[in-house]
């Protein structure tokens, strides 16, 4: 016999919680939810189960998380209500309805769980708990085989991504035999280095700029932006409030610098032909070009020895900062302007090759994870 029901009716929703970074000794658990993984210290009582993730949804929205983890509010999980449905078959089902389920998510560039209807999406399954244990032994036997493969390709891809950090910290490292090659402090070839507070104290930035979620004249810039790629919810600005953050204007060309929170994360601005002001948490740097181009620096603090340069000057614990006179203190390569345009072309052809083959197997990847679903699918309805 087999049973239609809503997940409302069949399922309890179980919501994650608000993640509270600590740095107490004990056992640190990964957190899942939306945007990711981390790692933190937190008790915990989920284990073995699928997430869901509600805010800011990819197309593969739902995963099997296995051993025990920390589930943030961007996440949610399922258990059954009743005695007739396992968890196990219920896990499986979830990943069969994972396209469905993000087709009822919100939005256009940023997709959040419309939970009413998610509520009302139904789950068909048989109410004989051997014919669960039979399906779900076929499942995982097969499951098995796929997740080698799953394994495989990003294995590979973390492969790639090495090869092409060795390729950028072997270009600079060449540079060092170079004639005229030099080591300058940061400091000494940044024309502007500035923020969002550089216009002003607290109280007078709250008076003339409000953010807003509707479209207006001007977007304030932030560290989320470049990593969705500018396909996000954006944030605005009037006319106004744009003419008044004067000393943080941004153009495009420009090197961006998380200083708070995920501080020294570096990004170069795209050229975007929009208003743009930068917001708070991040240092916005334009350098002398008589000496260095943006790009060619910006690689460079992409690069190992940059990385290892910045997270050094990273202070704190809970909350990570860099202030402007440790990203000065950074000690950054200086060679002839031609051969700085060499070298950023032979940064972005091989990015662009890297890049290219990174896609394939990312695709490989989609492709196997909607193998799941419809192997699920199959199974139930067959």
């Amino acid at each position: 016999m087999w049973k239609t029901s809503t997940i409302d009716e069949i399922c309890n929703v179980e919501y994650g919680t608000r993640v509270v970074r600590r740095k107490d000794s004990g056992t640190v658990y990964p957190v899942y939810g939306g945007g990711g993984e981390t790692f933190f210290l937190d008790k915990t009582n989920r284990q073995d189960r699928v997430v869901i993730s509600r805010f800011a949804m990819s197309e593969q929205c739902t995963r099997f998380v296995k051993g025990k983890f920390f589930l943030n509010d961007s996440g949610l999980t399922l258990s059954p209500k009743t005695n007739d449905l396992s968890q196990e078959l219920l896990d499986k089902i979830i990943i069969s309805l994972n396209s469905v389920i993000y087709q009822v998510g919100r939005g256009t560039a940023q997709r959040n769980l419309d939970m009413k209807k998610f509520r009302l999406l139904t789950v068909t399954y048989p109410t004989l708990l051997s014919e669960q244990q039979h399906i779900v032994a076929k499942l995982d036997a097969t499951f098995a085989e796929i997740d080698k493969t799953i394994n495989i390709s990003k294995k590979k891809i973390t492969y790639i991504e090495n090869i092409y950090e060795s390729f950028l910290t072997s270009v600079y490292e060449k540079c060092k035999s170079t004639p005229d090659y030099q080591e300058k402090f940061f400091g000494n070839i940044i024309e502007t280095l500035t923020d969002y507070h550089a216009n002003g104290s607290y109280q007078t930035l709250k008076k003339h700029v409000e953010l807003k979620n509707g479209k207006d004249f001007a977007y304030m810039v932030r560290s989320t932006d470049f990593e969705k790629k500018f396909t996000n919810n954006k944030r605005y600005i009037s006319k106004a409030a744009y003419e008044f953050l004067t000393k943080s204007k941004v153009f495009g060309g420009e090197i961006i610098m998380s200083k708070i929170g995920n501080a020294g994360k570096v990004y170069l601005m795209p050229k975007i032909s929009y208003p743009c002001s930068l917001a708070m948490n991040l240092f916005l740097i334009r350098l002398d070009e008589s000496q260095s181009s943006n790009e060619f620096i910006y690689n460079f603090l992409k690069s190992k020895s940059g990385k290892i340069q910045i997270s050094q000057r990273i202070k704190g614990a809970a909350t990570q900062t860099i202030t402007k006179d440790n990203v000065r203190s950074i000690k950054v390569p200086i060679v002839k302007k031609e051969l700085q345009k060499k070298i950023v072309s032979k940064i972005y052809a091989m990015r662009e090759n890297i890049t290219k083959i990174k896609k394939n197997y990312i695709k490989k990847l989609d492709l196997l994870f909607k193998l799941k679903e419809t192997l699920i699918a199959d199974l139930m309805h067959s």
